[in-house]
């Protein structure tokens, strides 16, 4: 056969190139990529301690949860970078948190399956969130809707076991009445809404998918088939944690063990990639949560691992959007 043979494989080598531990998966290997750099150093390394719960309270403070088994207790950042304990409870799995528009601290005890109210001065005012039709509810991650309903993560299942579920707690009810938004979920952890609040993104760490709710007036799931839609979803060893929703709709998707964020836009399409500084040495890839800063369009990714515990600090693409608690 005459003329210039043309490979089918367009990556052909004769010897093998120096294969990285943590590249980024190739579907979003493409897409441009930003770095998060250090922002605040919270604690040296200490095998079992974990960060998660990111989240802006009205004066710009960021709250988050530590968590070293038996104990948890949620931690306040002031903007120029200093740490002190709002609360701790001796025997808790604190991992997710919402602030109402009173300064109210909603705190989710994932193990426990119940969720505090903690005063902005540091006071247990209250348990919620009961056993509901014989179901124990596992909360993960919380958020507000404009009228100051709860949408919860129900963070259970298993493989051949799709028992996890988003609710809502209604404030009329004083966040005793509870609904169920989507049902058959694997291990759903994120969840956060539009800045219409139309629409309400969860995702699964079980399968890695990014989930797309549309709401009604009401903030129930709209019943016609094709308002509910997996939009996307990732393969690799790395799960697929919280998410925050700017006000351009755009979907930040952390990624736990990854030492990532994925930004997918308001249609769920993949753009763009935030890594922490260092995340080809792999020692501080546990990325399960970020908050971004209302006013502002700054971001804060957490991080920990063998380098320690950081929050990170990144530029968003839009500005934050106006949570609950600025109302």
């Amino acid at each position: 056969m005459k003329g210039e043979v043309v490979s089918i494989y367009p990556n052909l080598v004769t010897e093998w190139p120096s294969i990285p531990d943590f590249p980024l998966p190739p579907d979003v290997a493409g897409l441009p990529t930003m770095i998060a750099e250090p922002w605040v150093k919270l604690e040296d390394f200490r095998p079992g301690h974990a960060t998660e719960g990111s989240i802006f309270d009205a004066d710009g403070n960021l709250l988050l949860c530590e968590r070293e088994r038996p104990w948890s207790q949620i931690v306040k950042v002031t903007p120029e970078g200093e740490k002190s304990v709002v609360w701790r409870h001796e025997n808790s799995c604190m991992v997710g948190l919402a602030v109402h528009k009173n300064g109210d601290i909603f705190a989710a005890d994932l193990e426990a399956g119940r969720i505090f109210i903690i005063s902005p001065e540091g006071e247990c005012k209250r348990e919620i969130l009961q056993p509901h039709f014989f179901h124990h509810i596992h909360p993960n991650d919380l958020d507000f809707d404009k009228d100051g309903n709860l949408y919860i993560s129900d963070f259970v299942g298993d493989f051949g076991d799709d028992s996890g579920a988003i609710w809502r707690a209604d404030a009329d009810g004083d966040y005793t009445h509870f609904h169920k938004i989507l049902g058959n979920l694997y291990r759903p952890n994120g969840v956060g809404l539009s800045p219409a609040g139309d629409v309400l993104w969860t995702s699964e760490s079980g399968k890695n998918t990014v989930i797309q709710i549309k709401l009604d007036p009401q903030g129930f799931k709209k019943s016609f088939w094709a308002c509910t839609s997996v939009v996307y979803q990732g393969a690799s060893y790395e799960k697929y944690d919280s998410l925050r929703v700017d006000s351009a709709g755009n979907v930040y998707q952390a990624v736990q063990f990854g030492g990532r964020c994925l930004i997918l836009n308001k249609n769920g399409i993949p753009v763009a990639n935030v890594v922490v500084e260092g995340r080809e040495l792999g020692d501080c890839n546990h990325t399960p949560n970020l908050a971004l800063k209302y006013g502002t369009s700054e971001g804060y990714m957490l991080g920990c691992g063998p380098r320690g515990s950081y929050v990170f600090k990144f530029n968003a693409l839009a500005p934050a959007q106006k949570m609950f608690c600025n109302e």
